[in-house]
């Protein structure tokens, strides 16, 4: 069979699962395919050099203005792009203004352009239709414009450091929860790698009575994640997420508790002060980290779903012990590194953990170690632990 005897509903089927360069060859058999395709390949763009920032915006801006409303999804990455390429961006967010069919934007490495092409932070913090956000490697400049945004976001992902340059060459930390102050009413679920210091933590710039007092406040959002949060003060994060539903926080111990065990022992009594002056979650359902973070937190609210693991840590059953009476589990994860660790430290905690009455099931996954490998598996799992 070929191209011209196939049905047109079969044709567009094929344009919806097939690469660019093939829609393109599609587009020049005839009007009806050039004009399908258009739809398809504006739903998702993806763009990387200054060159195709100016050819795209050409493109787009040509003949009828629906080509503009086709464009749903946009990633640009920024970092190398020429300033007449920022410029040309420039152009293309102000002529998507007026038209609210953009629901998607992901901005890799956009400072260097946000500090050199004047105007080009304001025209994207004027877009109204975006839902979901994506911005990596931020500076004072590209701080500034998320604090702008004008959209009601509903999903925020932000990674203020380029951790492939190394983890402080390029981008800064910011305080993630004084971001997005537009999106109060709409934002539902946020992302963040490497943000900062928050204002009840003892680092922090700022003064905390200051900060709260202005500090926006999330009512929808229902879904926080965390990588490499820097100094976690819990409670600025209950008091700007108050309904939150689920809690993920990950390889935080790098940068949680570089002072040692006295650290992190001082840093849970803050946070169970600060809890028990300011309030926790009563919405909180599900936690997944590890048990060291879990400790620190101190987490004075009840968690029915708790999933942690040992993987940044020496064992410690104690820190096991006091997240169990903190949290009072109804289904716990344990993930361990190490079957011994399981054997000598852990089972005896769930063993004389005072949980019997609010823990329904354990979920146990191991991760053998090299000193597991003369173990016999099948008399462990038919020993006693």
């Amino acid at each position: 069979m070929t191209l011209p005897t196939l049905d047109f509903d079969v044709l567009l089927m094929i344009q919806a699962v097939a690469d660019q360069a093939s829609i393109s060859r599609m587009m020049q058999t005839c009007h009806w395919l050039h004009e399908s395709g258009e739809k398809v390949i504006l739903q998702n763009v993806s763009m990387s050099s200054g060159e195709q920032f100016e050819s795209f915006g050409r493109f787009l801006t040509t003949g009828s203005i629906y080509r503009i409303s086709l464009l749903h999804s946009l990633t640009l990455e920024m970092r190398n792009a020429s300033t007449s390429g920022g410029k040309a961006l420039k152009r293309l967010f102000l002529q998507l203004f007026p038209h609210p069919n953009l629901v998607r934007l992901s901005l890799r490495s956009p400072e260097r352009l946000l500090s050199s092409v004047n105007g080009l932070s304001t025209a994207i913090a004027a877009l109204t239709s975006i839902k979901y956000l994506a911005v990596s490697c931020t500076g004072p400049h590209t701080i500034s414009m998320l604090r702008a945004m004008r959209s009601h976001l509903l999903v925020v992902e932000v990674t203020t450091l380029d951790v492939m340059q190394g983890p402080f060459r390029n981008g800064i930390r910011c305080d993630i929860t004084s971001l997005f102050h537009n999106s109060q009413p709409s934002l539902q679920e946020l992302r963040a790698s490497w943000p900062d210091w928050t204002p009840l933590d003892p680092h922090a710039h700022q003064d905390a009575n200051t900060a709260l007092d202005n500090a926006p406040r999330f009512l929808r959002v229902r879904n926080l994640v965390l990588d490499n949060p820097y100094m976690l003060a819990i409670t600025d994060y209950i008091r700007t997420y108050p309904n939150l539903r689920a809690l993920t926080i990950h390889d935080a111990s790098d940068n949680l508790f570089r002072e040692g065990d006295a650290d992190y022992r001082e840093r849970r009594d803050m946070n169970i002060f600060h809890q028990n002056f300011y309030g926790t979650w009563t919405t909180l359902r599900r936690f997944h980290g590890s048990i060291l973070v879990l400790y620190v937190l101190g987490l004075t609210c009840h968690v029915p779903w708790v999933s942690v693991d040992n993987f940044d840590h020496d064992s410690n059953g104690s820190l096991l012990h006091a997240i169990l009476l903190d949290t009072r589990p109804v289904h716990l994860e344990l993930r361990l590194l190490g079957i011994g660790s399981f054997r000598k430290i852990y089972a005896p905690v769930l063993q004389t953990a005072p949980v019997s009455g609010s823990l329904q099931s354990l979920a146990l996954t191991v991760k053998l170690s090299c000193q597991d490998i003369e173990m016999d598996i099948g008399s462990f799992l038919l020993s006693d632990a």
